[in-house]
């Protein structure tokens, strides 16, 4: 079996705890997914900004499975929804940094459910403008 990508990296980093591939075109719900299935519990930080690949099923996968995550950024991830970030909410109870910039698609019903899910959240960044 050929490992590639975001799995080789959980597969033989086992002691990671932040990740960024911010801006990386390539990177798909899938790849997230791939990282996610190794379970990688340790996990604390990542940083999936401007990756237009990355929708809601990325954000259900690491709510599921990497549950002491901290720190997400999605900024500029412009598929995701409520639904993405509902997911959020009820897997991230230590989640304390949350970027939702730039999502068009993320309504009050989200942030509503960030604010009650996750109790030791500290900061939240979310505004919209229009990005022709």
């Amino acid at each position: 079996m050929s490992l590639t990508g975001l799995q080789y990296v959980a597969a033989y980093s086992s002691s990671l705890q932040d990740i960024s591939v911010s801006d990386c075109p390539l990177i798909t719900d899938f790849g997230v997914s791939e990282l996610a299935a190794y379970r990688v519990t340790w996990l604390r930080y990542i940083s999936l900004s401007h990756c237009p690949a990355i929708s809601d099923a990325a954000l259900s996968e690491l709510a599921q499975h990497c549950t002491r995550l901290r720190y997400v950024n999605v900024r500029g991830c412009r598929r995701l929804t409520d639904a993405g970030v509902l997911s959020l909410a009820a897997g991230l109870r230590n989640l304390r940094f949350c970027d939702l910039g730039e999502c068009p698609l993320v309504t009050d019903e989200a942030l509503r459910a960030l604010g009650a899910g996750c109790p030791r959240l500290r900061r939240l960044r979310y505004f919209y403008r229009d990005l022709l």
